[in-house]
């Protein structure tokens, strides 16, 4: 067992030299950014890992870089923020909105004992929620537990 351990250590002692050394990113071969070809000058883009034409048709403008426009092509910066709004609409159905105006006087006791708890009512009432789920789940799972296995 020592001996497996000992073969371990050694190789990920020599993974971690090629990586402070830089010899690990250099045997990764990237392709050249830009390419002539016979319709003119292409661009990688490495979101979509094809090559497209360099222009401000197929690439935003970007000062930055060397080559004057955006890393990713037009076409992948759409997919890639429209994915990112998908998450935005995901988080929001998991906004849960609690009503309390017919509940007057539990919506003070909650608040009154969000004080006393040093939480802002929203908590207490999570908090209250997820202990109410705890009981419900702890008694199911005591139920399960005393009904015999062959009943």
């Amino acid at each position: 067992m020592e001996n497996k351990i000992d073969i371990l250590k050694e190789v990920l002692q020599e993974k971690l030299e090629e990586k402070r050394s830089g010899t690990m990113a250099k045997n990764v071969e990237k392709p050249p950014t830009i390419r002539e070809t016979e319709n003119g000058k292409e661009k990688w883009c490495p979101k979509g890992k094809h090559y497209v034409p360099a222009d401000l048709e197929h690439f935003y403008k970007d000062g930055r870089s060397k080559t004057g426009l955006s890393s990713w092509c037009r076409e992948c910066q759409t997919e890639g923020s429209s994915k990112g709004s998908d998450k935005k609409t995901a988080k929001q159905d998991m906004v849960l909105t609690l009503d309390f105006s017919v509940y007057d006087l539990l919506f003070e006791d909650i608040k009154a004992e969000a004080v006393e708890e040093f939480r802002t009512p929203e908590m207490q009432a999570m908090w209250l929620i997820s202990e109410a789920l705890e009981a419900k789940f702890q008694k199911k799972v005591t139920e399960e537990k005393s009904v015999p296995k062959g009943a």
